[in-house]
């Protein structure tokens, strides 16, 4: 993981060793399951996610209780309620992974 996550950081930034493993020291590592909701609608949004590997999907559940997609994670991209996770609130969307994450 952190190879991956340091390599994306550098892209940007220029960190010394010391420096990023303080960095990592606000992550963890999380393998989920298949269609596992990471991200509930009505719960508080704590977590932005970095995708390590697989995809992420984040939906919405329409008034026709349909699930509506609105944005894909990739590997090496960043997904989350960006409203509710800068003001610590209730998340309206579910973000469900396909494969393996970091939080």
């Amino acid at each position: 993981m952190s190879q991956i996550f340091r390599q994306h950081l550098e892209k940007f930034i220029k960190v010394s060793d010391d420096q990023f493993n303080e960095i990592m020291g606000y992550f963890e590592t999380r393998i989920v399951v298949k269609k596992e909701n990471v991200l509930v609608k009505g719960k508080i949004c704590k977590h932005h996610f970095f995708v390590l590997e697989g995809l992420l999907r984040k939906f919405y559940i329409n008034e026709k209780e349909a699930e509506q997609t609105v944005e894909f994670a990739i590997e090496t991209w960043w997904i989350t309620d960006n409203i509710a996770y800068e003001r610590r609130a209730k998340t309206q969307a579910n973000d469900q992974y396909r494969l393996i994450g970091v939080i």
